[in-house]
C-alpha cells in the first residue's frame, strides 16, 4: 500500500474554450448588427422626380428671382410642354418686383397639378 502513496490530487487544468466560443459569438453578432444596421440605414439614390417635389416644397414666394429659377429648373421635370414663360421678367435681373397676383395663382396652380 506504501507504493501507492505517488497517486496526486485532481489537478485544475486552465480551459479557455468557452472565453473563446463567447469571443466569437459576439463578434459575429457585432458583425450581423451593424450588417442590418447598414441595410436598414442605406440612402438610397433619388430619382429626378424626387428631387424636383423636395425642392419645389421649399418654395418661398417672397423672393420672387430665387423662386422663379427654381420653377423654371424643377418643374419641367415634372410637367412637360407647359409654358413658363411669364417667368422670365422675374429672372436675369439685378431687381426685381414680387409676383404678380395672375403669375402667384398660375405658380400654385402649376404646383397643385403636381401634388405638392
Amino acid at each position: 500500500m506504501e507504493n501507492l502513496r505517488d497517486i496526486k490530487g485532481i489537478l485544475s487544468i486552465s480551459d479557455y474554450s468557452l472565453l473563446v466560443f463567447i469571443t466569437i459569438v459576439l463578434i459575429f453578432l457585432i458583425i450581423l448588427w451593424s450588417f442590418l444596421k447598414f441595410i436598414k440605414f442605406k440612402k438610397r439614390t433619388l430619382t429626378k422626380e424626387e428631387i424636383a417635389k423636395m425642392e419645389l416644397r421649399k418654395l418661398n414666394f417672397e423672393n420672387s428671382k430665387e423662386c422663379s429659377y427654381v420653377v423654371s429648373k424643377y418643374l419641367p421635370v415634372l410637367l412637360k410642354n407647359e409654358d413658363l414663360t411669364f417667368l422670365n421678367r422675374y429672372k436675369y435681373k439685378k431687381n426685381v418686383e414680387n409676383f404678380s397676383d395672375e403669375d402667384l395663382k398660375k405658380l400654385k396652380f402649376f404646383l397643385e397639378k403636381i401634388d405638392v
